[in-house]
């Protein structure tokens, strides 16, 4: 905390301010073998450092990658057999929730190609 002497309105007196000195964030993939899970943690290393402005720039480092590997789609390729079970689906193979039966969501099938 930093301390400050702000007033805020006719009653208000702000007498501190928090200023970031760290951060940590985790990248986590439903596929290991995709994107194994990366956990990021930075601790200023003196107090004249711009911790928000690092976060954002490491968080993009980050997740820059991920947007280039997630953006390219193609249409999946799906066996006769595939053809079949697919509307009869329940539950999703990868989150194991139950499948939404509407036909919107069965018209553009897509899988991403990594």
């Amino acid at each position: 905390m930093k301390p400050i002497n702000n007033l805020r309105g006719k009653n208000t007196v702000q007498y501190q301010e928090h200023v970031p000195v760290g951060f940590c964030f985790i990248i986590k993939c439903i596929h290991e073998n995709i994107y194994p899970t990366k956990t990021v943690i930075y601790t200023a290393k003196n107090k004249n450092e711009d911790v928000g402005e690092i976060f954002v720039e490491m968080l993009e480092k980050e997740l820059i990658p991920i947007y280039k590997m997630l953006k390219h789609v193609e249409k999946m390729i799906m066996t006769d057999e595939d053809m079949v079970n697919y509307p009869r689906a329940e539950h999703c193979y990868a989150c194991k929730k139950k499948c939404n039966k509407s036909k919107k969501n069965r018209r553009n099938v897509k899988i991403m190609i990594i």
